[in-house]
C-alpha cells in the first residue's frame, strides 16, 4: 500500500470512529447516557453568565423551607412536580423586589447579540406563551419582562439554563438552588435568572444516569427537587412566602413588589365590604369601587384608586360619584377610613353641601 493510501485510509478511520464517539463540539443537551445536570448556588453567575448581576442580595437569615417528601433512592436525581401556582411554592421579601428588572431591559436593548440568543433560547420551548402569543421578537423583550414578576426559589429546581458563548444561547441542564432569585410568568414557571439574566426553559428529560457537576450545598437532596409545571390557566395572584418572616403575602402578577398584601391574621383582606346601602370593593390591596343605594330610587357609583396602608390599614383619598340609575345627582368629596381583618370603617365628605357620613361594613 502506497503512503497516499496509507493517509487516505487512516482520514477515513478516523472519520468513522469521530462519527461513533460524537467528536462535535455541541453542548450536552441533557438526555442520553451521558447527560450532564449542574448544579448552580443561588449566588453563583454559572457558566458563560448572559449580563452583570441584576439580583438584590440574599438576606443573612432566612425562613425554613417547605418539606417535600423524598423521592427514588436518595442518590440518582428523581424530581417531583409542583404547579406553578402552588402556594409557598415561591418566595420573596413583602414590598421589594429580588430583581432589577429594568436593569435587565436596558441591558438587552443595548447588546443585540445577546438579545438575539435570549430570545431564540425562550422561542425553542415550547411551553412559552405570554399575552402576546407563544413566540417572542428581540422588538418585545421589554414587554415581555413587564409581564414576569420576581420571585424566589423556596426549592431546589430543575430547568434548562442558557449561559451565552458570544453568539448563541448554550442549554445546560441545571438544578437551582433554593434562595435563587428567578422571573416567572403568568403560568408559574422560572423564566429568567436574575443573577446573571440567563433564559430559563423546561427541563429536559433525562435517561441513565446524569453525571452532577458542581458541589453539593448543605441541604441537597437529589430526591427533593422540584419541576414546575405551568398552569393551564393564567395565574393573577401569587401567594408567596416571606424569606424572612416566614409569613404568607400576595403579590399581583407582574407586579415588582410595590402591590404586595400580607395574608397574616388581621391584614387587609380583598372583596366587597357590604352594609346598609353601601358596598366597597377591595381588590390588591387598594380600594377600587364604591356603590351607593339611596332608597329605592337611586343608585350612585364611585370608581376609586386608594391605596390602603399595608401596615396600619388605613386609607384615604378624593371620591366623584356618577349615578348609575334613578333620579338623584352626582357628588364628590373625600373618604377617610380603616380596614382590619373583616371590618371597614370609614367617613365620607360632601365637599358641595359639607355633610358627613360614617358607616361599618363586613366583608361578604
Amino acid at each position: 500500500m502506497t503512503a497516499r493510501n496509507r493517509i487516505r485510509w487512516i482520514a477515513i478511520v478516523i472519520v468513522l470512529l469521530c462519527a461513533l464517539a460524537d467528536c462535535s463540539a455541541k453542548p450536552a443537551t441533557g438526555t442520553g447516557e451521558a447527560a450532564e445536570v449542574w448544579l448552580t448556588t443561588a449566588t453563583a453567575p454559572g457558566h458563560n453568565p448572559f449580563m452583570p448581576p441584576a439580583a438584590a442580595a440574599l438576606p443573612e437569615k432566612t425562613a425554613n423551607p417547605p418539606k417535600l417528601t423524598p423521592q427514588g433512592n436518595g442518590q440518582n436525581l428523581t424530581p417531583q412536580t409542583q404547579p406553578g401556582n402552588q402556594e409557598g411554592l415561591y418566595g420573596g421579601t413583602m414590598d421589594n423586589s429580588s430583581c432589577d428588572r429594568d436593569k435587565m431591559i436596558s441591558f438587552l436593548q443595548t447588546h443585540p447579540a445577546q438579545a438575539k440568543a435570549f430570545v431564540d433560547a425562550l422561542n425553542a420551548d415550547s411551553t412559552l406563551f405570554w399575552s402576546r402569543g407563544r413566540q417572542l421578537r428581540v422588538d418585545q423583550i421589554a414587554a415581555y419582562l413587564r409581564e414576569l414578576t420576581p420571585v424566589t426559589l423556596r426549592v431546589d429546581t430543575r430547568v434548562t439554563n442558557h449561559g451565552f458563548d458570544g453568539t448563541t444561547a448554550t442549554p445546560l441542564q441545571s438544578v437551582l438552588q433554593a434562595g435563587t432569585a428567578v422571573m416567572v410568568d403568568g403560568h408559574g414557571v422560572p423564566r429568567v435568572r436574575c443573577y446573571c439574566g440567563n433564559p430559563l426553559t423546561a427541563p429536559s428529560a433525562l435517561t441513565g444516569t446524569p453525571k452532577e457537576n458542581g458541589p453539593r450545598w448543605a441541604g441537597y437532596n437529589p430526591g427533593t427537587i422540584v419541576v414546575v409545571q405551568p398552569t393551564t390557566v393564567v395565574i393573577n395572584i401569587f401567594v408567596l412566602v416571606d424569606i424572612v418572616t416566614g409569613q404568607p403575602f400576595n403579590r399581583p402578577v407582574g407586579s415588582t413588589g410595590d402591590r404586595d398584601v400580607s395574608k397574616a391574621a388581621g391584614a387587609v383582606r380583598d372583596g366587597v365590604y357590604s352594609g346598609s346601602g353601601i358596598s366597597v370593593t377591595v381588590k390588591d390591596g387598594r380600594l377600587v369601587k364604591l356603590v351607593e343605594r339611596i332608597g329605592a330610587s337611586c343608585e350612585l357609583n364611585v370608581d376609586l384608586s386608594i391605596d390602603i396602608d399595608k401596615t396600619k390599614g388605613t386609607f384615604s383619598g378624593p371620591w366623584t360619584s356618577q349615578v348609575a340609575s334613578g333620579n338623584c345627582t352626582g357628588a364628590s368629596g373625600t373618604i377617610d377610613g380603616s380596614v382590619k381583618d373583616k371590618t371597614m370603617t370609614f367617613t365620607l365628605v360632601n365637599s358641595s353641601t359639607g355633610k358627613t357620613f360614617t358607616d361599618t361594613l363586613q366583608l361578604d
